[in-house]
């Protein structure tokens, strides 16, 4: 691969799908700011049904309330509220995305080629800005929960009075910057999980059908207990991962895993796909 070529194509694509792109993260963050509002209201109601003082919350619990999902057991009992916020975040990565992905793919790769660009350079580049992408997208959601939540709760960085009664487990094992770190990683490889998925198939599918895949697979997620499925980042469902950190090096090593799979699909898809007479659906592109 050359190297240079590469770097210019990663830019230019970095450099495009932001500006395209810019419009929906002030979309998004507008949307992340309302669920911090509304997790922040009900915590504060659940905090004064308890007899909690008024500072009992802070952004941690904000944070790992938006994040908390449904356990494997209120599935199986049937008894649950659906996880809205983390529905939400999940569903948003592939909303910024947009047919993005899919209209640059076939409108410009043909031009690329002509350039003796090579399709593995092509497809490599996406993958990457998709992830860094995911990355940013990621962190525009904790900006939004920390600077909100402050505001709605407690700057203080610390579990609140609220997580102490109410988790007692996280409270007493969990340091709160190890939480950040190890909940963003988590947030961060699931959701790139699902945006390399959604570039596969978006490059052979409408982008209508691609959308639908995602919810399938979100939904599925919601309530199908499967303990090793690599989409779910629901933090009830993952106590062992926060507490232990041979459980969090496994989760590492099962992205990676995961991530092996889906580039040798990429590659195949990327080395099989025609351009010739290929029409897209979007003008997201433009």
């Amino acid at each position: 691969m050359n190297n240079s070529v590469f770097y210019k194509l990663l830019k230019r694509d970095l450099i495009l799908s932001i500006h395209i792109m810019k419009l929906r993260l002030i979309i998004v963050f507008i949307v992340y700011s309302a669920l911090v509002g509304g997790a922040a209201f009900l915590l504060k109601q659940s905090a004064q049904y308890r007899e909690l003082p008024s500072n009992a919350i802070t952004v941690f619990d904000v944070l790992y309330e938006l994040l908390k999902g449904i356990s494997f057991k209120e599935v199986e009992m049937g008894r649950f509220q659906l996880p809205v916020t983390w529905l939400i975040l999940q569903l948003s990565y592939c909303f910024i995305l947009g047919t993005y992905v899919r209209a640059d793919f076939i409108q410009q790769t043909p031009y690329l080629l002509a350039r003796k660009v090579s399709r593995y350079q092509v497809l490599f580049s996406k993958f990457i800005s998709t992830g860094i992408l995911t990355i940013c997208i990621t962190l525009l959601f904790y900006i939004a929960v920390f600077f909100w939540g402050g505001i709605f709760c407690s700057y203080q960085f610390n579990w609140g009075i609220y997580t102490e009664n109410i988790n007692p487990k996280i409270y007493n094992h969990l340091k709160e910057t190890i939480f950040v770190i190890k909940s963003f990683t988590l947030q961060l490889i699931t959701s790139s999980l699902l945006v390399w998925v959604y570039l596969i198939v978006s490059t052979k599918f409408k982008s209508v059908i691609s959308y639908i895949v995602i919810t399938v697979i979100i939904t599925m997620t919601i309530f199908i207990p499967v303990i090793c499925n690599p989409f779910d980042s629901m933090l009830i469902r993952k106590n062992l991962f926060y507490v232990n950190n041979e459980h969090f090096l496994y989760s590492i090593s099962y992205f990676l895993l995961c991530a092996f799979f889906l580039w040798i699909s990429g590659y195949w898809v990327g080395k099989t796909f025609e351009f010739v007479n290929r029409k897209d659906d979007s003008d997201d592109i433009h």
